[in-house]
This record gives C-alpha cells, sequence and structure tokens, in this order.
C-alpha cells in the first residue's frame, strides 16, 4: 500500500503531466522558410523562473544539479530545448502555454525530437527508446576542435557493433519494401567496400547502387538513399527469381563498373565488396 507522501507524489506529477509519452510538432531547420518555433514567438519565464529558484535553493552540490559543470539551472536549458524544437501554434499567444504544458512530459517515448539536427555538421546518435548514445560529426576538424564531439566513420565502434549485428541476419531478412516518389519500382542495394591500394592504405566505403527492372541506373536514389531508408514501409513487388536475376545481370556489374570508375578495382590492389542493405522502392500510385 503506498504511504501518504507516495500518493501526494503521484497526485503532483498526475497533475503536471509528468511522465506522459507527447509527440509535439517539430519544424525542418534545413528549410529556409520553415514555421517559427515556440521560442521565437514566446516562453513560459515567470513559471520556469519558479522551478530554477527552487533548483537554485536545494543546497546541492552544483554538479549534482545537472550532468554539465556550470553554473546553470537544467530546468531552464529543459525549457528552453523544448521550445527551440517545438513548432509554434497558430496562435502565438498560446506558445508559452504550449511548451509549460510540456515541460515535464516524456519527449523520448514517441521520438518526436529524435531526428533533430544539431547543426549542419553535428548530430546526436539516439537509441529506439530515445536515449542519446553519443554526438558526433562526420567533421574531421570539428571533432578535433571539441572534446564532446566523436567522428563518425566506418571505423567508429558504434558503426562496427551495428554493422556486426546485421552481418548476422539471414540475408533473405535483410531487405525491406518501402513507398517512394519514383515512376517504376527500383533496387536499392547498399555495398561496404573494402580496398587496399597498398603500403598499407585501407579505405572503406559505403557504395549504393540503385537500378530498375531494366537494369537502367538511378543515380537520383543513390544520392537520397538515406531518405529511402526512413519512408513508409510497403509490400514488395519483386519475386525471389526477379532479384537474383536482376543483381546478376545489372546490380553486380553496375557495382564493378563504379568501383573500377574510382580506382578500387583497377588491378593496383585488392577489395571485398559486401551488401549490407537492400531497398525495394515501391511508387506511391502502384
Amino acid at each position: 500500500m503506498a504511504t501518504k507522501k507516495e500518493l501526494l507524489q503521484q497526485e503532483v506529477a498526475k497533475a503536471v503531466g509528468a511522465g506522459k509519452a507527447v509527440a509535439l510538432e517539430t519544424v525542418d531547420f534545413n528549410d529556409p522558410n520553415r514555421p517559427k518555433t515556440c521560442l521565437e514567438v514566446d516562453f513560459p519565464i515567470l513559471p520556469v523562473n519558479q522551478v530554477a529558484i527552487i533548483e537554485g535553493n536545494a543546497g546541492k552540490p552544483i554538479y549534482q544539479m545537472s550532468k554539465w559543470w556550470a553554473r546553470r539551472r537544467s530546468s531552464v536549458f529543459r525549457s528552453m530545448l523544448i521550445a527551440a524544437a517545438t513548432k509554434a501554434p497558430d496562435d502565438p499567444s498560446h506558445a508559452a502555454k504550449l511548451v509549460w504544458d510540456n515541460y515535464y512530459a516524456n519527449h523520448q517515448k514517441k521520438g518526436a525530437f529524435k531526428h533533430l539536427k544539431v547543426d549542419d555538421a553535428t548530430y546526436d546518435l539516439v537509441t529506439v527508446e530515445g536515449t542519446r548514445r553519443a554526438r558526433f560529426t562526420l567533421s574531421r576538424e570539428a571533432a578535433t576542435s571539441q572534446d564532446a564531439l566523436q567522428l563518425m566513420g566506418l571505423d567508429h565502434p558504434f558503426v562496427q557493433e551495428e554493422l556486426g549485428r546485421w552481418r548476422s541476419v539471414p540475408p533473405e531478412e535483410v531487405g525491406i519494401a518501402v513507398s517512394g516518389d519514383v515512376d517504376e519500382p527500383v533496387l536499392l542495394s547498399l555495398w561496404m567496400v573494402e580496398a587496399s591500394a597498398g603500403k598499407g592504405e585501407r579505405r572503406v566505403v559505403v557504395q549504393p547502387i540503385a537500378v530498375k527492372q531494366d537494369g537502367t541506373r538511378v543515380p537520383a536514389v543513390e544520392r537520397l538513399c538515406e531518405k529511402y531508408l526512413q519512408a513508409p514501409p510497403t509490400a514488395p513487388t519483386f519475386q525471389p527469381e526477379q532479384r537474383i536475376d536482376l543483381f546478376a545481370r545489372a546490380v553486380e556489374p553496375t557495382l564493378q563498373r563504379e568501383l573500377k570508375h574510382k580506382g578500387a578495382a583497377n588491378g593496383d590492389g585488392s577489395y571485398s565488396a559486401e551488401l549490407i542493405g537492400y531497398v525495394e522502392i515501391i511508387g506511391r500510385g502502384a
């Protein structure tokens, strides 16, 4: 049986919506014409101030108040991050209330914020539960100038861990079928290519190859392979024998030509190519 203190805690949590799973609408920060966020319109400064005062008077060492070693209130940061990521409502006067009403909510469970980029060079690696595992960048310069940033590449332990996990999956279970903006079905394959050019030099890259059923290559799909990996799922259209024929007739010869063009298969060194991803892209009207 719950104690009086526990019952009071439960009632308070219920009243403020603590732990309630929510998915606030975000904006696309890559869009120059994006709508404004709540932070750009209004901010619940009075209620956040009240929480910050309580937090500041808690009498704990500063390093126990927040994971960051700095004299700043975690309550202020939480509310600012929510406001900065949330699309402002049509009525600007409701922006501050929207942020404060969701201050105590669980924003990780539904993952509304999980795909937000920190900036053009920085990303957060987030688990399906919404927990951040690392902050990384594809820029070597940024990684060397900031201790908190990790340089993400194929040799990174996280990438190696995922590659190892997916290598153990049977080939027939690797593929997915998604709905996309294509006129006819496209087969997108992802290959991990490891090339050796002598003198101990080793290069590892991921090479996408996208072809139509007639063998025509589709570079536009290859350039947007990340987009199609996150597209809505749909029913596949190719039969097993069609996939085998397409790989033998179009995909593997195209991959060989691409590697020769890039100098990886020109006879001066050895290379290996391993299939690590397979996506059937079906037109939305199909």
